[in-house]
């Protein structure tokens, strides 16, 4: 997919800056397409209960709440739900075959790089020396 084909891109560029990798390629597998988030409005009013100095209750406790989506318009006049945030698709596990990834050192500099990058686990980033 594109996002995909985008942090590939990206992480391969990062990489192949790391001292001694040469030219890099990466390869990431994705563990679902990322979920989207729809931003919804909160309004609210909340009434709290008021004793009176002679032990009467002057105002009974009222909370209303609702959650309404919230709506932008596009280019073409239609309605879509404001997205707030797009949770990124988790990693499954990523390849990067580089020059120096037969270098003990380069190969732990991409690795770290890697977990930097994506937070995932050092078993799930595989590097290979370029044949």
């Amino acid at each position: 997919g594109e996002y995909e084909t985008y942090i590939e891109e990206k992480t391969s560029s990062v990489l192949s800056q790391v001292k001694g990798a040469g030219k890099v390629t990466v390869m990431v597998t994705l563990k679902s397409n990322g979920q989207k988030l729809i931003e919804k409005d909160h309004s609210g009013s909340t009434q709290t209960q008021e004793e009176t100095s002679d032990g009467n209750v002057r105002k009974d406790s009222e909370s209303t709440s609702e959650k309404i989506s919230v709506y932008e318009q596009t280019a073409d006049g239609a309605s879509v739900p404001y997205v707030s945030k797009e949770l990124t698709p988790e990693v499954e596990g990523v390849i990067v075959i580089a020059d120096g990834g037969g270098d003990a050192v380069v190969a732990r500099n991409l690795t770290e790089a890697v977990q930097a990058l994506f937070g995932v686990e050092a078993h799930k980033i595989k590097i290979m020396k370029r044949g």
